[in-house]
C-alpha cells in the first residue's frame, strides 16, 4: 500500500512536470514562429522595395526622360527625337510586365500560402522574370544603339561606342545581381514557409 502511495506520488509529479515542460516547448514553438514570420516578412520587403523601384522607374523616370529627347531634340528631326518615343514604350512595356510578375508572387500573401501554393507561386514568378527579360532585350539594345548614334551624331565614333556600352554594361550586371538578390529571398521565404507547415 505504502509502495502504490509513493508509485502514485512520483506519477503526479511526473505528470506535473511534463506539464510544464509541454508549456514550455508550446511557448518556444510560438516564439519560433513569430521569429520565422518577422524573418519571412523581411525577406518580402526586399523584394516588395524592388518592384517599387522597378514600376518608379517606369513610370516616372521613363516618362521624364522620353519627353525630354522629344521636347530637346524634336528641331533636329525624328533620327533624334525618336528615342523618346522608344523609351516611353520601354517604360510602359517594363510596367505592365512588371506589374504582371508581381501579381503572379503575390508578396503579400506568399506567408499564408500552403508550401505547393508558395512553391508554384515563386517557379511561376521565375519563368516570368526570364521572359520580361528576353522581352526587354529588345527595346534595350534599341536604346542602346540610339543612344550610341545621337552621342556619335551619326557616325561610328569608337569612344563614344566603349563608354555607353561600358556603361550600360554596368548597369544590366547590376539588374542582374539584383534580381539574383531577389531569387535568394524568395527562395528563404519558401525554406521558411516549410518549417512553418512541418
Amino acid at each position: 500500500m505504502k509502495e502504490q502511495k509513493i508509485d502514485l506520488a512520483e506519477l503526479q509529479e511526473l505528470k506535473e512536470q511534463f506539464g510544464l515542460l509541454n508549456k514550455k516547448l508550446e511557448k518556444q514553438q510560438i516564439v519560433t514562429d513569430e521569429l520565422i514570420k518577422e524573418s519571412m516578412s523581411k525577406q518580402l520587403s526586399h523584394v516588395e522595395r524592388w518592384y517599387q523601384n522597378r514600376i518608379r522607374t517606369a513610370t516616372i523616370a521613363a516618362p521624364i526622360v522620353g519627353i525630354y529627347f522629344i521636347l530637346h531634340y524634336y528641331p533636329l528631326g525624328i533620327a533624334y527625337w525618336s528615342l523618346g518615343v522608344i523609351v516611353i514604350l520601354a517604360g510602359l512595356l517594363e510596367y505592365f510586365l512588371h506589374k504582371r510578375s508581381y501579381r503572379a508572387l503575390d508578396p503579400k500573401g506568399l506567408p499564408s500560402m500552403s508550401m505547393t501554393e508558395a512553391t508554384e507561386r515563386v517557379l511561376r514568378h521565375k519563368q516570368m522574370v526570364t521572359t520580361t527579360n528576353r522581352i526587354m532585350a529588345l527595346p534595350l539594345i534599341a536604346i542602346i544603339v540610339w543612344v550610341i548614334l545621337i552621342a556619335g551624331d551619326f557616325t561610328l565614333r569608337w569612344k563614344v561606342i566603349a563608354i555607353t556600352c561600358f556603361a550600360m554594361g554596368v548597369s544590366l550586371l547590376w539588374g542582374y545581381a539584383l534580381q539574383r538578390k531577389n531569387r535568394k529571398h524568395l527562395e528563404e521565404v519558401l525554406r521558411q514557409i516549410k518549417s512553418l507547415r512541418e
